[in-house]
């Protein structure tokens, strides 16, 4: 069975991991931690989204490895799949996505990761070579990535991997609104646990799983879009087609979707 530490437990035995494994060129610039309404001063508007989520606590680090600057920050959420859910409206443009099973997305300037219940973002000011490599390096001084169980991504949406910048997962109305602000209406005065949105940006056929709470909801969706754009239906699910409308070719969205 996987053991479950909470972030701040963790935290406090790194010194002794970190001198352990002899790792006495990671020097830290700032250490703050921010939890709950906290997490306004932070990062003012956008903690609205992250608290939808449920954020835990963010532990962020301004640390130099190997010679490289970096903003490390570690976001403890409820569950594997709001990491992944939080991880994967900030995932586009990846260099290189789904690394060795794991969730993550490398950018120009950014490495971030969703592993177990935690969403990891590391910025590097320079964007070289050799802080990308060092980047994923940092990561694996503070977490154990290979320990953590993931979020399992739903069979019904016919994806194959890598899913980062591909699968989003929505857990509330201010995540509906950013990523599918067309469909934003359809989803109001339902109880669902949380929306699955499946296809790449330059792909106009998308599939959307909606994981339903009552029966009640489910009735109100089926009422609100075609019949023609069901694929399927479960006990507390339902799985629809959608065609999203042409836009500019580098308007992705609040989200990159």
């Amino acid at each position: 069975m996987r053991k479950i530490i909470c972030i701040s437990a963790l935290f406090m035995l790194l010194p002794m991991l970190l001198a352990g494994q002899s790792l006495s060129d990671v020097s830290v610039k700032r250490e703050r931690n921010f939890t709950g309404s906290s997490l306004y001063g932070f990062m003012n508007g956008g903690a609205d989204l992250y608290l939808e989520y449920g954020v835990k606590e963010l532990v962020t680090r301004d640390v130099n490895y190997k010679d490289e600057d970096f903003t490390f920050d570690i976001y403890e959420m409820p569950s594997p799949a709001d990491a992944y859910g939080i991880y994967s409206l900030h995932t586009f443009k990846c260099q290189r996505a789904d690394t060795l099973d794991n969730f993550d997305c490398l950018s120009a300037y950014q490495l971030q990761m969703a592993v177990g219940n935690k969403y990891l973002s590391v910025v590097f000011p320079s964007g070289s070579a050799k802080a990308k490599k060092a980047a994923s390096e940092l990561i694996r001084l503070y977490i154990n990535v290979d320990d953590e169980i993931n979020v399992t991504i739903p069979e019904q949406l016919q994806v194959k991997a890598p899913y980062s910048g591909v699968v989003k997962y929505l857990r509330g109305s201010l995540s509906v609104s950013n990523a599918l602000s067309s469909l934003s209406k359809v989803f109001e005065e339902v109880n669902y646990s949380g929306i699955w949105l499946a296809g790449a940006k330059n792909t106009p056929d998308k599939r959307i799983l909606i994981e339903f709470i009552d029966n009640e909801s489910i009735n109100k969706i089926k009422e609100r879009i075609d019949k023609q754009d069901i694929i399927g239906t479960g006990e507390k699910f339902i799985l629809i087609k959608y065609t999203e409308k042409e836009t500019g070719e580098e308007d992705f969205g609040s989200f990159g979707f």
